[in-house]
């Protein structure tokens, strides 16, 4: 119990982080969108790798990723708290990484690459670990975030999807890099079984 409240209580933080920035941009227009923004290409404004995270362009762009951005921060940090900053800051960087280099002119803002790199990340954890209860983790992330990765397509000329799609290759690529940290295989589908006198084999099941 105490460990998903730790969780809840970092996860609280770091959405609060981004809700006042996002109060300072647009009640007290102490900056403008682009100058925390990713600019691909610009190397003036690299530092927007790390900062776009914390600028969105309207308050539903801001509750579009704050929402989900506090359930999976909060469920990698309860399931996957020995390589939480590891994963985190792969994804984050990784991700913005992909938008400076490969993005379309413009400027790329908000935290949904950060959401789309945890979504991937605790979806293929599950599976790669053969765990049941990071599996069990992993199917309710598809049942309630799975449909949103349509976003990797480019259906819309005034969303990032440079951001969606290089956020979801670095959580795919971040749990199968730290395959082998934290909680381990305790699910086996089958195995072989040959009895010693018989030629036949059976199928033994067992969870």
């Amino acid at each position: 119990m105490a460990k998903i409240k730790f969780s809840i209580i970092v996860s609280m933080l770091f959405n609060c982080i981004v809700l006042v920035c996002f109060l300072l941009q647009h009640l007290f227009g102490l900056f403008e969108v682009r100058t925390l923004a990713i600019q691909p290409g610009d190397w003036y404004h690299f530092y927007g790798i790390f900062t776009t995270v914390f600028v969105h362009a309207s308050t539903q762009h801001l509750l579009f990723n704050i929402i989900p951005l506090f359930v999976l921060i909060t469920l990698l940090l309860n399931f996957y708290m020995k390589v939480f900053l590891r994963v985190l800051l792969f994804i984050w960087l990784v991700g913005g990484l992909g938008v400076f280099f490969f993005g379309a002119d413009g400027y790329h803002v908000g935290a949904s690459g950060l959401v789309f790199g945890l979504i991937a990340f605790l979806i293929i954890s599950g599976f790669v670990r053969q765990n049941r209860t990071l599996l069990t983790v992993s199917l309710l992330v598809v049942v309630f975030y799975g449909g949103s990765l349509y976003g990797v397509l480019p259906l819309s000329p005034t969303v990032s999807w440079e951001g969606h799609l290089f956020g979801a290759i670095s959580g795919l690529i971040a749990a199968i890099l730290w395959r082998d940290k934290g909680p381990g295989k305790d699910l086996h589908l089958f195995y072989i079984n040959k009895k010693s006198q018989e030629d036949d084999e059976y199928l033994h099941f067992s969870n």
